[in-house]
């Protein structure tokens, strides 16, 4: 680590009472459960917008229904977009918890 962020670590430390060698698998840790639920969410919305699109689209008696599976499906583009946005910060956990201690 640079001095900069050892420096940045241990003022955080300090000030929750306890050591930077403490707080940083702490902070890791956390950045991985983060992604992980953001990835599990993320598909698991995803699979049920899509789920009930193909309920709306069997339907289709009236325009109603179709109508209502296309927004489905269309919604169910956002929670797939977090849950690949995700990938990297699970991927590189310590990557997300420097960002977490400079962005916010």
């Amino acid at each position: 680590m640079n001095p900069e962020l050892q420096n940045t670590l241990t003022m955080l430390a300090t000030k929750m009472g306890t050591t930077s060698e403490r707080l940083w698998p702490m902070l890791v840790a956390k950045a991985k459960f983060e992604a992980w639920a953001c990835i599990t969410g993320g598909l698991g919305f995803t699979a049920l917008f899509v789920f009930a699109s193909v309920l709306c689209w069997r339907k289709r008696d009236d325009w109603d229904s179709e109508l209502g599976a296309l927004i489905c499906g269309l919604i169910a583009i956002f929670p797939l977009i977090i849950a690949l946005a995700a990938i990297g910060d699970a991927a590189y956990p310590e990557a997300a918890a420097l960002q977490s201690l400079f962005h916010k």
